[in-house]
């Protein structure tokens, strides 16, 4: 955070002046819309057309629990391209958040990213559900 005082003048390093609060204000670097932007030219890579089957691609790799299979198997056929993600939204959004009231579920993890996934597919429609 930047400091509270400024020098006045070189010769003298212990003399301070206040910074009002403004000014305080306007020595802060911020990039909170700079990196909102960011997010939202955000694009999947050219392999996969939606960020959710890139998430649905690498949990294959990395989960191999019967909890996950069962959501692979639910969530089969309805996404692949962002025009069907689309239209199978409310499918997809139910499937998850079944799967998030499973108790002791090892696709947990599985199942929260691929909601964040499915969340920056949809983008606006996705506030919808909730």
């Amino acid at each position: 955070m930047a400091a509270k005082f400024q020098v006045l003048d070189e010769e003298y390093n212990n003399r301070h002046r206040y910074l009002s609060f403004s000014q305080q204000l306007a020595r802060i670097e911020n990039d909170a819309f700079k990196k909102l932007s960011q997010v939202h030219e955000d694009t999947p890579d050219a392999g996969d057309d939606t960020f959710f089957d890139q998430g649905v691609a690498k949990w294959k790799e990395i989960n191999t629990s019967v909890h996950f299979a069962g959501l692979l198997q639910e969530i089969r056929g309805l996404s692949g391209s962002i025009e069907l993600l689309v239209h199978n939204q409310v499918i997809l959004i139910d499937t998850l958040l079944n799967h998030l009231g499973v108790k002791d579920s090892l696709a947990l993890e599985v199942v929260l990213d691929l909601l964040v996934q499915l969340a920056r597919d949809l983008r606006s429609e996705f506030y919808n559900h909730f």
